[in-house]
């Protein structure tokens, strides 16, 4: 059995961890803690701190970027952040194995032990271009956007790390662009940060509404202050979008020949009906 141990259950349809798990264990049911058996894998999300079961048979999902943001835009950074930071070192260090999911991230915590690269990897049912000029058509204007328009799509939510202020600056210099822009969060929707900005905003939309807003789209604008590419960023270039980055100019790009790989094989055998959440 695989016992998958998170921080919180996401109701939101983009975030990142919850899609890769749902994605990856399709069949898991959400269950009160169980015994973990001798062959049973845990996998410790690493904001949760130290494993308090069974770290012998625990494997650190280390995903959050704190330790990039730390560096990138510290100064933006409360104190909860070297909180949650030791908290991953914490999980680092106890659990038998580590993960992150990008080459960027290795080397903050390759001094607890070998770390292996979990690649995040993206559903291209879902996410791919358009099959054709008409389907394109029959989504703007499902969509309500106009046909003979340059269209940039952006997707992200206030915090500074994925640069909405960038996305402002670019749009004012750019005014014949008409934006489709999905928020993270309804609350991102009423700042007022994005007013003036010509086109249509979302928010806490499904993935494929926005899966149809990138088939839609001309062009994916790119804003994070982070190296490492954030799913929906990989999701855009999987749906075949021109890429304008104005965020960090040494973005992380090292894809790899299938998300799953080496000892991840093995441990995915388990996936099904056994798998838990919890």
């Amino acid at each position: 059995m695989i016992h998958l141990r998170a921080q919180n259950w996401s109701s939101l349809g983009d975030d990142t961890f919850w899609c890769w798990a749902e994605r990856e264990f399709p069949a898991a049911v959400r269950a009160d803690r169980r015994p973990v058996g001798e062959t049973d894998h845990v996998l410790h999300y690493g904001l949760l701190g130290a494993p308090l079961v069974r770290p012998d048979r625990s494997i650190a999902l280390l995903w959050e970027q704190h330790t990039e943001m730390r560096r990138e835009v510290g100064a933006l950074c409360g104190k909860s952040w070297d909180v949650e930071i030791q908290r991953m070192h914490a999980a680092a260090f106890r659990c038998a194995r580590r993960t992150v999911a990008s080459p960027v991230l290795i080397d903050d915590f390759r001094h607890h032990g070998p770390v292996d690269v979990l690649p995040i990897g993206v559903d291209t049912d879902l996410w791919r271009p358009a099959d054709s000029d008409a389907e394109r058509a029959e989504i703007r204007d499902r969509l309500g956007i106009p046909k003979d328009v340059r269209v940039g799509f952006w997707g992200g939510h206030r915090h500074p790390m994925k640069g909405m202020d960038l996305l402002v600056r670019y749009a004012r210099e750019h005014p014949n662009v008409w934006w489709a822009v999905v928020l993270k969060r309804a609350r991102d929707q009423r700042s007022g940060e994005l007013r003036g900005i010509k086109g249509v905003t979302v928010a806490e939309v499904s993935q494929p509404e926005i899966a149809a807003l990138m088939k839609a789209s001309d062009f994916a604008l790119f804003t994070s202050r982070l190296r490492p590419y954030c799913m929906l960023e990989w999701e855009a270039m999987a749906a075949n979008l021109p890429v304008v980055n104005i965020g960090h100019p040494d973005r992380e790009f090292t894809p790899s020949d299938h998300p799953r790989h080496g000892w991840w094989v093995t441990l995915t055998c388990y996936r099904g009906p056994r798998g838990t959440g919890g």
